[in-house]
């Protein structure tokens, strides 16, 4: 209990923090979110969000709780930083669960310390859109606990139990889902006092879950990876063989030194063998499964050792994804290392009391630089700047200290950022969109329909690329060639309610009310919070319909 009190303390100046970068699309602006409480089965049947099914997000549970912090009208970000709160409290009890089916009672109790105060959470804690990660661990945690009891002494209870948090894990975030192997590496270890009967118990409702969310996935987004967006890395697996060994390397390190901490890491992805980033993440990979095999412990401590290496393997660019390395991807692994080192600090052996002095140092430590880092998180602009300290090469940073500036209303301040962030990278494309807009906020509507032109020739499917640049037509009075980018983005992305909506003002313009008024409703079908089609279009008039 106390481990887990820690947890939640040491985020605890995140508690006073601001909505940042994607907690505007993912929760501030999220139309789905929006509505009666009759549209909550909706979220598990559109993307997360629905306006960005390239992203391949599916994440309903994650949905559903920022639906309900949503109730009764908040609309600030006090309440999620709460329930992100209250979540870390939680894991720290799970963690320990999970923790004390593999270690001895005292070493589980080290381990939990550990892990309740590691730095690496605090990302996962104080930025609400890194609910997920406290959502999938939770789940995955759970189910490893109950399912290890039921490998060794049965029962339908517990194995309905794993199945249940497994699936309510991975419908958070499909991290979850590592359970699988990592179970198994437990019924390897136990193979000799484990019968087939209990092992095919334990498993039997894992691999149900499993298949529920696959298949729910697949009905929703037609795939099981991104099917659009920005990624990282080569479009083959073996061009991205250097990424891999780089990422996983870097991971470790910062599961073993976690310095400098920041929101952004790695942002540009080797390709080359010889990279040193690459060197560097083999050295470490080697060094940190050396370490832990020299150990001649229990095997459950070798167990442990292996644990962060299979649960990052959802995040180790087997299929592309949009982060290079991110610390809240380790929020799960760092459970492995905090049982390592908890068992190494704590057994029985010489310098005992030395090795005790050593652990408490660590969880003393471990929360001093949380709160500290947590403080980080209580501004928006705050955390930018340290990212584009710590990652000066970093692009997206870069373009979201700019959004930071953006949204308090100074696009002359923002624009620096965002063309610091195109020399970096000229293909980021929310980087050109964001230039555009705040070109247009400062008067040079010329400028930022060249920017938007070129954002959509970079990146042709980007619906907010294509409904921006429609708009911009409008405005210039290119009505048909606006209609023809308001049906693209339409049909990259269905449920994007902007681009029908502005779909809908330019059928009114040109006089077919009818399909206007069909497309406003499929717009209000997605964002409910839009007025009904009859209160829009009976005051409509061409002077006042124009594309927004």
């Amino acid at each position: 209990m106390l481990a887990a009190l820690l947890a939640a303390l040491a985020a605890m100046p995140s508690l006073r923090g601001e909505f940042v970068y994607d907690d505007y699309p993912y929760v501030v602006d999220n139309a789905d979110l929006a509505g009666g409480w009759d549209r909550v089965p909706r979220l598990f049947r559109v993307a997360f969000p629905s306006e960005a099914p390239e992203r391949g997000l599916y994440r309903p549970v994650t949905s559903l709780t920022y639906r309900l912090d949503r109730s009764g009208g908040t609309r600030g970000p006090t309440r999620y930083h709460v329930t992100n709160l209250v979540l870390a409290f939680a894991l720290g009890l799970a963690a320990h669960e999970a923790l004390r089916r593999v270690l001895s009672a005292r070493s589980a109790v080290a381990g939990a310390f550990l892990f309740a105060v590691h730095p690496v959470h605090v990302e996962s804690v104080a930025w609400i859109t890194g609910r997920s990660e406290l959502l999938s661990a939770l789940g995955a945690l759970l189910a490893f606990a109950w399912a290890v009891d039921t490998l060794r002494s049965g029962g339908r209870g517990r194995a309905v139990a794993a199945g249940v948090a497994l699936l309510l894990g991975a419908l958070a975030k499909e991290n979850a889902l590592v359970v699988l192997p990592l179970l198994g590496l437990v019924a390897f270890v136990e193979r000799r006092t484990t019968s087939p009967a209990r092992v095919a118990l334990a498993f039997a409702p894992l691999l149900v879950a499993s298949g529920a969310v696959l298949a729910l996935r697949w009905s929703v987004l037609g795939a099981f990876g991104p099917v659009g967006g920005e990624t990282v890395g080569g479009p083959t697996l073996a061009s991205r063989g250097p990424l891999i060994v780089a990422a996983l390397g870097e991971h470790l390190r910062l599961l073993l030194w976690p310095h400098p901490l920041s929101i952004e890491r790695m942002p540009r992805a080797p390709g080359a063998w010889s990279d040193p980033g690459v060197v560097a993440g083999a050295v470490t990979i080697v060094a940190w499964v050396g370490g832990v095999w020299a150990l001649r412990r229990r095997r459950s401590v070798r167990l442990l050792g292996l644990w962060p290496i299979v649960a990052l393997a959802p995040v180790m660019h087997f299929v592309p994804i949009g982060e290079t390395v991110a610390e809240r991807f380790l929020l799960l692994p760092s459970l492995g290392v905090a049982g390592v080192v908890g068992a190494a600090l704590i057994e029985s052996g010489q310098g005992r009391n030395v090795r005790r002095a050593l652990l408490v140092a660590l969880v003393l430590a471990g929360f001093v630089v949380s709160w500290r880092y947590a403080s980080e998180w209580r501004t928006e602009e705050a955390v930018w700047r340290h990212a584009v300290a710590v990652e000066p090469g970093s692009a997206t940073a870069w373009t979201a200290l700019g959004d930071s500036y953006a949204r308090r209303d100074w696009p002359d301040k923002a624009e620096p950022f965002y063309q610091k962030a195109l020399e970096l990278d000229p293909g980021l494309t929310v980087a050109r969109l964001a230039l555009a807009q705040a070109l247009d906020d400062r008067g040079r509507p010329d400028l930022a329909l060249v920017e938007t032109q070129e954002a959509v020739r970079l990146a042709p499917d980007h619906a907010k690329a294509l409904n921006n640049l429609g708009a911009r037509l409008a405005r210039a009075g290119r009505v048909p060639e606006a209609e023809e980018m308001f049906r693209r983005a339409i049909a990259r992305a269905p449920g994007y309610a902007p681009a029908l909506r502005n779909a809908a003002f330019a059928a009114e313009d040109r006089g077919d009310r009818r399909e206007a008024v069909r497309l406003w409703e499929r717009a209000r079908a997605a964002d409910p919070r839009l007025p009904l089609a009859s209160e829009v279009f009976r005051a409509a008039s061409p002077e006042s319909s124009s594309a927004r």
